[in-house]
């Protein structure tokens, strides 16, 4: 007796679990019974079926393949049902990408609507879906593009792929504050968006915002700065300059675009590129000259002075433009405290100063000459010749420096 009522209670689990694997109950109908009802010719029951089935959701293998296969409905409304459910059921559903992806492209606004936000509901298992999204983002109806944002939002760092696009939607003033969650949410400090970050410059209202994102890029960002330092909107150029001074020696690639700038016809812009030499410091030493050329601008004359100043040029290779510089009465006394600061290594460019035909550097060039005293040895021929100039300051001053040379 015993062994039959086991035997019994087994088929009865049996049977149970049978019945129980994909039969669950929604409103008093079995999953089954919501299934048959997708057939039925009434497109309200197909309607209630499809919502039904959606409430059901992952707790039966046969609910997403039943919808996915809804999706080709002759009904509309079903098919946007259908979608809807979809997305309600979310991850789960992912094996309904592909299908709610082709739906993104239909030319039923609503179909197009739908899909879009179910794809977003399917946060990274939708991750094939970003081309697709992408292309939403130009839809025509605002709704659509909003979704297109949010979903490639959901999406994360799976979506970095959408960023250049998305720093572009930021123009529509529509979606923006969408489009700059979807933003932080994704991550939009990388270098393959830098180039769309510079273009955004143009609009005044985000010029911060994307000045912002580029300094956080850093050197990546650079190349697309120095396209930007050609631009032909001054504005971009100028806050190009700006943005390269503030990544400091990150941007010593950008030296040579930067110094072209010094002659820039803008005057923001020339002076943004002598404070950005400046930020760069050392790495910026081949600008020295033409730092020293943009002296003569009385408009950049404090930037430049200011620049080569961070700078530092107390080296062999500034020895050229410091000796420049003492054409000029306002430099003179600057240039030549440099030149004394190098010292020894400066004087075979001393001497040749000495036979150069303007007398405030040769008079300046024996001073400096006789400072340095008996480490400009070498110079004794050339001051010497000099006690013949034909300028009095030049001759009285070699022949302080032959003094001076020769003491020791």
């Amino acid at each position: 007796m015993r062994r039959r009522l086991l035997v019994l209670f087994l088929l009865i689990g049996i049977l149970h679990l049978g019945c129980t694997k994909d039969e669950i109950y929604y409103e008093g109908k079995s999953t089954s019974q919501w299934l048959k009802m997708l057939k039925d010719k009434d497109p309200e029951a197909r309607r209630s079926a499809v919502v039904a089935l959606g409430k059901i959701g992952p707790q039966s293998e046969t609910v997403v393949p039943a919808l996915i296969k809804t999706l080709k409905d002759r009904d509309r409304v079903v098919r946007v049902q259908a979608i809807i459910a979809l997305g309600e059921i979310g991850p789960p559903a992912k094996e309904a990408v592909p299908a709610l992806t082709a739906a993104v492209k239909d030319t039923d606004k609503w179909i197009s609507l739908h899909a879009v936000s179910a794809l977003g509901k399917m946060g990274q298992g939708a991750r094939d879906a970003v081309p697709v999204l992408i292309a939403a983002l130009k839809a025509r109806d605002r709704n659509v593009r909003l979704h297109a944002v949010a979903a490639l939002g959901e999406m994360g760092p799976q979506a970095k792929e959408a960023v250049p696009a998305l720093i572009g939607a930021l123009r529509d003033v529509r979606i923006r504050d969408e489009v700059l969650k979807a933003l932080d949410n994704i991550g939009s400090d990388t270098a393959e968006a830098a180039p769309a970050l510079v273009d955004t410059l143009r609009t005044s209202s985000l010029r911060m915002y994307a000045a912002e994102k580029l300094e956080r890029i850093g050197t990546e960002a650079v190349p697309a700065l120095i396209e930007a330092m050609t631009d032909e909107n001054a504005r971009i150029r100028e806050t190009a300059a700006r943005i390269l001074g503030n990544l400091g020696p990150q941007a010593g690639q950008a030296v040579p675009a930067l110094t072209t700038a010094l002659k820039d016809t803008d005057r923001g812009v020339s002076v943004q590129a002598a404070i950005a030499l400046g930020k760069i410091g050392s790495r910026a030493k081949e600008a020295v000259p033409a730092l020293f050329e943009a002296l003569k601008d009385p408009q950049v004359y404090e930037a430049s002075m200011k620049a080569l100043e961070k700078i530092g040029f107390d080296s062999k290779d500034a020895i050229p433009a410091l000796i420049e510089a003492l054409k000029y009465d306002d430099l003179r006394s600057y240039a030549a405290d440099r030149l004394l600061n190098i010292g020894p290594e400066a004087v075979p460019e001393l001497i040749r100063a000495l036979e150069g035909d303007y007398g405030p550097i040769r008079e300046y060039a024996a001073w400096i000459l006789g400072k340095i005293g008996p480490e400009a040895r070498a110079a004794v021929p050339a001051l010497t010749e000099a006690l013949w100039d034909k300028d009095k300051r030049v001759r009285g001053t070699a022949q302080k420096a032959l003094e001076d040379i020769q003491r020791y």
